[in-house]
């Protein structure tokens, strides 16, 4: 409910909450016709996915897709970020491809009756970018969301066992 409210109703055209992450050609064209694609149970993604095609696919500006009927491939800009959800916290597989999820942990349910002021968001986004405001993170950003990100890391079988045993103090 949370992810198809982040948009206005305009716009609800542009949510996708069932792709086949496994159906790369899907996935590229998903990313040139929708503006926000949530990965439901993040944690249903084998660690191979994640470490290769997702880790790639997250940081592309254009995808190459040949559209139905069409002859040939061509390049389209991207349009769609990307939300996922799962009721695990350890999901994330690849810790050198961290940088690339911004993971918040909830600890209560979220209001779903509060709708934002859109068009007041969208002209401070807009100003923001003709500012040239930063829009990215910088090195030492990039840094603290890694280092934020490690507790939501999957671990292997014998470091599970470890902290099963013992507790660091």
């Amino acid at each position: 409910t949370f992810c198809r409210h982040l948009r206005p109703e305009n716009m609800r055209w542009g949510y996708l909450d069932n792709l086949q992450i496994g159906e790369k050609k899907t996935v590229m064209q998903s990313m040139a016709e929708y503006l926000l694609i949530n990965l439901d149970e993040f944690n249903s993604i084998s660690a191979k996915v994640q470490q290769g095609f997702l880790k790639n696919t997250l940081q592309l500006t254009t995808v190459n897709v040949k559209r139905p009927y069409a002859r040939r491939r061509e390049d389209l800009p991207r349009m769609a970020s990307f939300i996922a959800t799962s009721n695990m916290t350890d999901v994330l597989s690849d810790p050198s491809g961290s940088r690339r999820f911004f993971v918040v942990n909830l600890t209560e349910p979220i209001n779903t009756d509060y709708r934002p002021d859109y068009q007041q968001l969208y002209a401070q986004a807009v100003e923001a970018v003709r500012q040239n405001e930063q829009r990215w993170f910088d090195a030492r950003q990039t840094e603290l969301v890694m280092e934020h990100n490690r507790q939501f890391e999957m671990r292997d079988s014998a470091e599970m066992v470890f902290h099963d045993c013992f507790e660091l103090t």
